[in-house]
């Protein structure tokens, strides 16, 4: 199949289930339907929050607070090598356990009334024990909260039983990343901001390449297109019963400016089309010749940007219907030269440009969807992804 025949397909057409027709812009705005969401979505649903390696060694642990499930999460490492998660709450009188966002300890002491904890989450040490009465230690261990990992990545899930486990939850998606070298490529930069804005605008701004002709016009609009593809429509898109892909293009004759020029030749975030000789694998899987990113939405608030030498991993965390945080993380490949800690600091300033037009552009949407004066969204065909998003968003909270 030739280039210009595949960037002339039609994705929505290749699902008819998901329609064509314009839809409602109440599940943005209707404090109810976001109650909704918190319950049957991000309570049910299998959610990251973190990777294995930032908690590398026994008595390391971090906070991870979920505002959609009113839940502080406790993630330990201890001595046996396990990672585990619980609530953040001392079984005394519901205090909240750890207050530190990070750190190492082999015991977790409650400040209210010193009860401590291990690693595992047993309970170790109760001041003043035997004034209690019918006490057992073995029945008041921190409650714990499901823990599953995938490539590195930490998944929780806050149902007592989950439905289904991590890799069946994944599915395809999980199979079709899983050689993806993460683990080769570590955290480089983090940023996160508080967005006056619906959560799901977060996953929708970062899973479609129509609005990159427009709203990136500054900054990567001559990186995904051209003129055989003057709109940036996608090379490749799957969809699955939760979860999405889209094959970003990549204009292979882009001439890259002078700076560019010496950070793409030092191994950068490699904003443009790639060889396919030199792609990591795990990415790319229909080989189109111009190809540049795969982008995958794991449902319900993870994407993931996967490029040749990094990856950007992307979360929207609600904490009402028109507040979220954003939080990004770009991890590449360790510098091993001046010139490519200089490609390391020109990939960090391209994607915080490109992040902080998304963010912006987001707050905007939002203030026009309040005033109610267009009451509906009418998605391209490039937008076919985030028409199934919104599908599965309504479809779940039913």
């Amino acid at each position: 199949m030739s280039t210009h025949v595949h960037l002339d397909r039609k994705w929505t057409l290749d699902y008819p289930a998901l329609g064509t027709e314009p839809v409602s812009t109440e599940p943005y705005l209707s404090p109810e339907f976001f109650a909704l969401e918190r319950e049957r979505i991000f309570r049910r649903s299998w959610l990251c929050i973190g990777r294995v390696d930032e908690v590398p060694a026994s008595g390391d642990f971090f906070v991870k607070d979920i505002a959609a499930c009113d839940a502080s999460l406790l993630v330990t490492r201890d001595r046996d090598g396990v990672i585990r998660a619980f609530h953040n709450v001392c079984t005394h009188r519901c205090n909240k356990l750890v207050w530190e966002s990070c750190g190492t300890a082999q015991s977790l002491v409650c400040r209210f009334h010193a009860w401590t904890f291990d690693g595992k989450g047993h309970l170790r040490g109760v001041p003043d024990e035997e004034m209690f009465y019918g006490f057992d230690r073995r029945s008041y261990g921190l409650k714990p909260v499901a823990l599953d990992t995938w490539a590195g990545f930490i998944f929780v899930n806050l149902d007592p039983q989950p439905r289904q486990t991590l890799a069946e939850y994944l599915g395809e998606l999980g199979a079709q990343h899983a050689a993806f070298p993460f683990d080769d490529m570590p955290l480089c930069y983090a940023w996160r901001a508080e967005v006056k804005a619906n959560w799901k605008m977060a996953i929708e701004g970062s899973c479609e390449t129509y609005h990159l002709a427009a709203l990136h016009r500054t900054t990567a609009r001559e990186v995904f297109t051209n003129r055989s593809n003057p709109f940036g429509r996608p090379v490749d898109l799957k969809l699955w019963e939760r979860h999405g892909y889209i094959g970003v293009y990549g204009n292979q004759q882009y001439s890259p400016k002078p700076v560019e020029t010496v950070a793409y030749k030092q191994s950068s975030l490699a904003y443009r089309a790639g060889d396919a000789d030199q792609k990591s694998p795990g990415v790319n899987p229909s080989n189109a010749p111009s190809w540049a990113v795969d982008v995958s939405a794991v449902f319900p608030n993870f994407v993931l940007a996967l490029l040749s030498d990094s990856y950007l991993a992307m979360t929207s965390w609600p904490s009402a219907v028109d507040r979220f945080t954003w939080e990004v993380r770009l991890y590449m490949r360790p510098a091993e030269t001046a010139g490519q800690a200089f490609a390391r600091e020109y990939s960090k300033c391209l994607s915080r440009d490109i992040w902080v037009e998304d963010a912006a552009n987001m707050e905007a949407v939002y203030a026009g969807m309040k005033s109610r004066a267009v009451p509906q969204i009418t998605f391209q065909d490039g937008e076919a992804l985030l028409r199934h998003f919104y599908k599965v968003v309504t479809t779940s909270v039913r």
